[in-house]
């Protein structure tokens, strides 16, 4: 599978940092340049609801966000127009050597299902599917991990991401973990042998947590809660049916 390595122009030394790691585990990859919000590259195509992003975030997504979002969309309808798979990187990671003997274990896993993570930043509960070596093991999260770091989807996924992304309200990691909306089922592969590199200072996650919230989506925050509390309880229960009944 080709990997899809996200770097903005202007961070040549993580470019060549990923360069040298991926390079030494014999990973093929692309660089994608990543969409510039300081640059204004954000307004190009955006499909950002700011009043909607108010009522049910409480708060305006910022110009990184959605760049951020522009650049997985992208890579979402460059695998939505092909027939192969594709992993998707952050350059912002660390990669353990067992990553290696994970890209075959999602090759032969992608085939039945549309999306598999391989990095995730909070542990949530799981169900295992089935193991797949002596070391690792397909799950089911049953809440998303947050992050985005790299996972690996198929063109069917990218197309059900893009039909439900119309408007962009929220994160893109954030939108990828509400599976109860897009149908994309939360698989992983762990234990995740790629992790957020702590030492990278990451300005879309400060600016996100010192913007100021907005009351006018007081309300409408505490209802999309609620209702995504009970939409991903609805959906855990009706895909752990399915999955038992195929087994």
């Amino acid at each position: 599978m080709q990997h899809y390595v996200i770097n903005l122009a202007r961070s040549p030394e993580r470019r060549a940092a990923m360069k040298i790691r991926l390079d030494a585990l014999g990973i093929a990859y692309t660089f994608f340049d990543a969409v510039d919000a300081s640059k204004g590259e954000h307004l190009q195509g955006s499909r950002y609801a700011p009043r909607r992003a108010l009522w049910f975030r409480q708060r305006p997504m910022s110009p990184a966000e959605i760049g951020c979002f522009a650049s997985h969309y992208r890579l979402w309808q460059h695998c939505a127009s092909g027939s192969e798979p594709i992993i998707v990187m952050e350059d912002d990671i660390t990669i353990d050597d067992g990553y290696a003997d994970v890209v075959p274990l999602a090759m032969a896993c992608i085939a039945g299902t549309d999306f598999i993570r391989l990095a995730g930043l909070n542990e949530v509960p799981a169900v295992t599917i089935r193991r797949l070596d002596a070391r690792h093991g397909l799950v089911r999260l049953l809440k998303g991990p947050a992050g985005t770091q790299c996972y690996a989807i198929s063109p069917g996924g990218a197309r059900k991401l893009l039909a439900k992304a119309d408007r962009w309200i929220e994160p893109v990691d954030d939108y990828l973990d509400r599976f109860w909306t897009h149908g994309v089922q939360s698989m992983a592969i762990l234990p995740f042998r790629v992790h957020h590199d702590d030492d990278e200072p990451s300005l879309i996650g400060k600016d996100r947590n010192n913007r100021e919230r907005s009351m006018i989506g007081t309300l409408g925050r505490t209802v999309s809660r609620l209702h995504a509390s009970l939409a991903r309880r609805l959906s855990n229960i009706r895909h752990l049916g399915l999955t038992a009944g195929r087994g």
